[in-house]
C-alpha cells in the first residue's frame, strides 16, 4: 500500500497505478457543491478511494512485531470527524481547497490572551 503513494503528495492520477488500473472507475455520488468550485469525475473519485482504503488498513492494523497498534493510535491522537457533518462542511466553508483544509487543520493553537490570526480563526470555526 505505501508503494501507492511513493513519491506522491496527492491522489490525483492514482487510478492509473498499475495496482490499481484494473479497478473499474468509481461514480461519485452527488453532492451540493456550488457550481465550479468542486468537480468530482470518476477519476478523481476513483483517484481518491485508495487514501480512504489505505487509511482504513493501518487505523485498523495491530503488528505485535513493530508494537502498532492502529486502534490504540487511532482513539488517542486522531481528529475524528463526521464525513457527512464535519468534513463537507469544512470544505465548504474554504471553498473546496483539500490543501487549504490541510493548512488550516496544521495551525498551532493561538498563544493564550492573543488574538489568533486570520488562518487560526478560520481553523477554529472549520473545526
Amino acid at each position: 500500500m505505501a508503494e501507492l503513494f511513493k513519491n506522491r503528495t496527492n491522489t490525483k492520477g492514482l487510478h492509473m497505478h498499475p495496482s490499481l488500473a484494473h479497478m473499474p472507475m468509481q461514480q461519485p455520488i452527488p453532492l451540493a457543491a456550488e457550481e465550479g468550485t468542486f468537480s468530482l469525475t470518476p477519476q478523481s473519485m476513483t483517484d481518491y478511494l485508495p487514501q480512504n482504503f489505505t487509511f482504513e488498513r493501518v487505523r485498523r492494523l495491530i503488528d505485535p512485531s513493530t508494537g502498532w497498534n492502529g486502534p490504540e493510535y487511532w482513539q488517542q491522537h486522531a481528529l475524528q470527524m463526521s464525513m457527512m457533518e464535519d468534513c463537507i462542511t469544512a470544505v465548504e466553508l474554504i471553498g473546496w481547497d483539500g490543501e487549504k483544509l490541510w493548512r488550516l487543520l496544521c495551525q498551532k493553537l493561538p498563544v493564550p490572551d492573543d488574538p489568533p490570526t486570520e488562518a487560526q480563526g478560520l481553523a477554529q470555526r472549520v473545526v
